[in-house]
């Protein structure tokens, strides 16, 4: 959450990001952004399928705390949503930027 006065305003800012693997070559993506702008609040959230060239998986060695991952829950993919792949946090941040220009434009008018 980002928090800030402009141009006599209080504007509150927060962009989220949460993908979810759904095979070993796909993710589905949800981006969230939230802003208010004096106490009136909007929330926009768009899911996008990450497959292809977009979709990166790397092997990485574990060097300690292996016997964390052992049990099924602490690396069930299913029951949350795995950030680690998925669109990147720099287009997030523009979208909620530009959200925010837009909507600063609005009550300026």
């Amino acid at each position: 959450m980002t928090e800030s006065r402009t141009l006599g305003h209080n504007v509150k800012v927060s962009v989220t990001e949460s993908c979810r693997l759904t095979g070993t070559t796909e993710a589905n993506c949800v981006a969230t952004i939230a802003m208010g702008v004096d106490g009136t609040s909007t929330t926009v959230s768009t899911t996008v399928p990450v497959s292809g060239t977009d979709f990166h998986v790397y092997q990485v060695a574990i060097t300690g705390g292996a016997e964390k991952t052992a049990s099924a829950e602490a690396c069930n993919g299913d029951s949350k949503p795995n950030a680690a792949a998925g669109t990147s946090p720099n287009t997030v941040r523009v979208m909620g930027a530009a959200l925010a220009m837009g909507l600063l434009g609005v009550v300026a008018l």
